[in-house]
């Protein structure tokens, strides 16, 4: 999991396992909303551990602001080129 931001990956965690909400609640609250500045906005796109829980509560509070994409709109999603030429080079290596 990292966010893009400005060009550039920002607070990148790898762990072992699928994704799940719980997962993904404990990098937002420990990992990426610290680093966050007030009135920023975090755009998440439609995976389901994305959806419901406390993302919007933990970034209400930071105070930030949260938005999703469109369903499927991989254009609009900028991370996603970035994850595949990751993917690649680890295919690659491995």
């Amino acid at each position: 999991m990292a966010p893009w931001c400005y060009q550039q990956l920002l607070t990148p965690f790898t762990f072992e396992g699928c994704c799940n909400r719980t997962v993904f609640e404990l990098w937002l609250e420990f990992i990426l909303i610290p680093t966050l500045k007030p009135g920023q906005t975090l755009v998440l796109d439609n995976a389901t551990f994305h959806k419901g829980g406390r993302q919007a509560e933990l970034l209400e509070a930071a105070p930030c602001r949260l938005l999703y994409l469109r369903p499927y709109s991989p254009d609009l999603n900028k991370i996603e080129k970035c994850w595949s030429w990751l993917k690649a080079r680890i295919r690659h290596c491995t």
